[in-house]
């Protein structure tokens, strides 16, 4: 092993030599290029057990980088824990991108209890956007969880 700089990543990536959870998470927290943030974060996810993975995918939903965000809800679906749903329905109720909210939404439907998700189901039947409206619908539709 020896010190990694962020500027390096992609080509010891490349070169597919071996890195240490330590010096990857140092990646995760230092690098400046997203792209290289985002693979040592999704490096880390792998690496890492999930009490390691979880507060620094809770702490990234927070990023002001919407990519980041993204990643962070897609890499708790490898988690083997439950998720953090006060977290995750935080995000899924007052995030400023639609987008990020629906695969919040998504992510709550899929991971979470019925009865525990129905209810950040049922607000995002009120969201600004149509769209996560319309998912909301389907989700619970789908969850059997619907009146109609």
């Amino acid at each position: 092993n020896h010190p990694v700089s962020s500027g390096d990543f992609i080509t010891l990536v490349d070169a597919k030599e071996t890195l240490s959870k330590h010096e990857i998470l140092r990646l995760v927290q230092e690098a400046k290029n997203i792209d290289q943030r985002l693979m040592a974060l999704e490096h880390f996810s792998c690496l890492a057990e999930d009490e390691e993975v979880l507060p620094l995918l809770v702490f990234n939903l927070q990023s002001r980088q919407v990519r980041v965000r993204a990643t962070s809800l897609s890499l708790f679906k490898n988690l083997a824990d439950d998720i953090p749903l006060a977290d995750i329905g935080k995000v899924a109720q007052l995030d400023n991108d639609p987008e990020i909210r629906m695969q919040a939404l998504s992510l709550i439907a899929e991971r979470v209890d019925e009865n525990d998700s129905k209810s950040y189901l049922l607000q995002a039947l009120n969201d600004s956007s149509k769209e996560t409206q319309n998912m909301a619908r389907e989700l619970l539709h789908d969850l059997g969880l619907s009146d109609t």
